[in-house]
C-alpha cells in the first residue's frame, strides 16, 4: 500500500471525497497507509517494552480480545519471550455478550474464551507453559479451562454449583505412581513405540510422556496446576418437597452421604465387599 499524494485543487479533493463515499463493489480503496509492516513490528516491540517496564520480573499473562485481540496478544507473547527469554501465557476473552451495543449490532457468533492453564493470578509460570505442552503434545484439541471459567459456565447455562472438590495432591500421587511405573518399564515401552510408530517418532513419544508425568506430578505438588471435580445441578424452582426446604434438588447440601457410605464399608464383612 502506497500513500497517494495531498491534491492541491477544490475539485481534486471533492472527486477523492465521493470515491470514499461511494465506494464500488468489492474490497474498498485504501488511500493511506497509516502503518507499513516494519512500523508495526517496531510499535509492538515498544508496547512490549513498556510492559516490561511497568511491570518488572512480575509474571504477564495476556489475553486477546476476539478477533484482532487474540493475533495482537500473540505476537505480544511472542516479543516478551524474545525480550525475557520466558514463555508468556496467551489466552482469550470474548467479550460480545458484555458490550453496551450488543442490541444495536447484528448478531455475531461467539469466539472461544480461553483461560491459560496457570489462571491469571498465579505467580508461577510453570503451570501455564505446563498447560501448552499438554495441549500440543499430550491431549491435541483438547481444552485445560480454569476451574473459574467452567463454574462460568455452568451459571450461564442455568446449573448451580452444589460442590467442588480438589483432587489436586490426590492426582499428584496418582501421577507418581503412573511415572514410576512407566520408569520401571521404560524398555517395554520403547519397543512398543518403536514398532508402532518408528525409531525416531517413537523416542520423541517416549520423552514426551516420561516429561508429561514427572512435571505434571511436580506442579500438582506445588499448586502451579489443580484437577476439581465440580457437582451441579438445575434447580427445580420447587422450595417444598426436597430433602431440605429450597434445595431444589434432591441433593443433601451436606457430605454425610459420603462419610456414612464409608463407615458401612469399613464395618462390612469382607466377603460382602464389592
Amino acid at each position: 500500500m502506497h500513500a497517494r499524494p495531498a491534491q492541491a485543487s477544490t475539485s481534486s479533493a471533492r472527486s477523492v471525497a465521493q470515491s470514499v463515499a461511494q465506494p464500488v463493489a468489492g474490497a474498498p480503496e485504501i488511500l493511506t497507509e497509516i502503518l507499513g509492516g516494519a512500523q508495526i513490528a517496531r510499535t509492538i516491540d515498544r508496547i512490549a517494552h513498556q510492559i516490561l517496564e511497568r511491570n518488572g520480573e512480575q509474571p504477564i499473562v495476556l489475553l486477546g480480545i476476539p478477533t484482532r485481540g487474540v493475533h495482537l496478544a500473540q505476537r505480544l507473547a511472542d516479543r516478551l519471550t524474545a525480550f525475557t527469554g520466558r514463555p508468556i501465557p496467551v489466552g482469550s476473552l470474548d467479550i460480545t455478550l458484555y458490550r453496551d451495543d450488543l442490541r444495536r449490532r447484528p448478531p455475531r457468533a461467539l469466539e472461544e474464551t480461553r483461560i491459560p492453564a496457570g489462571g491469571l493470578d498465579n505467580a508461577a509460570g510453570l503451570g501455564a507453559g505446563l498447560g501448552d505442552f499438554i495441549e500440543r503434545y499430550i491431549f491435541p484439541g483438547g481444552e485445560l479451562l480454569h476451574v473459574s471459567q467452567a463454574l462460568q459456565e455452568l451459571a450461564r447455562a442455568g446449573l448451580e454449583m452444589l460442590d467442588v472438590e480438589n483432587l489436586r495432591p490426590h492426582y499428584a500421587r496418582t501421577l507418581w505412581a503412573w511415572s514410576d511405573a512407566l520408569e520401571a518399564r521404560l524398555d517395554q515401552a520403547r519397543r512398543i513405540l518403536h514398532a508402532q510408530q518408528g525409531p525416531e517418532q517413537g523416542e520423541k513419544t517416549l520423552r514426551a510422556y516420561r516429561l508429561y508425568l514427572a512435571g505434571s506430578a511436580l506442579a500438582f505438588e506445588h499448586g502451579w496446576i489443580a484437577l476439581h471435580q465440580i457437582l451441579a445441578a438445575r434447580p427445580t424452582g420447587v422450595v417444598e418437597g426436597a430433602v431440605l426446604k429450597g434445595a431444589q434438588s434432591d441433593y443433601p447440601f451436606n457430605r454425610a452421604y459420603m462419610y456414612e457410605d464409608r463407615a458401612a464399608a469399613r464395618a462390612a464383612p469382607p466377603d460382602m465387599l464389592p
